[in-house]
């Protein structure tokens, strides 16, 4: 069963996401880079998965394992 449609554990997750809007203005710019980067790396690893991308990134040779963040 997933957690999420267990009422307590809903209840903690949208009090969260809904009551502390300000999280995002106390994290460190660290914080802040390494969530960027995590979702980046989420979109890319999605892109490799739709055979147009991933032929796109195969002809120039990119490989899934050589993007570590944005910079890349």
């Amino acid at each position: 069963m997933n957690p999420l449609f267990n009422p307590v554990v809903f209840a903690s997750v949208a009090r969260s996401y809904l009551f502390d809007t300000d999280r995002v203005w106390r994290a460190s710019r660290e914080e802040l880079e390494r969530y960027r980067d995590n979702a980046f790396k989420r979109v890319v690893k999605h892109a490799f998965n739709v055979p147009l991308y991933y032929k796109k990134y195969r002809a120039v040779g990119i490989k899934l394992s050589d993007i570590d963040g944005i910079k890349d």
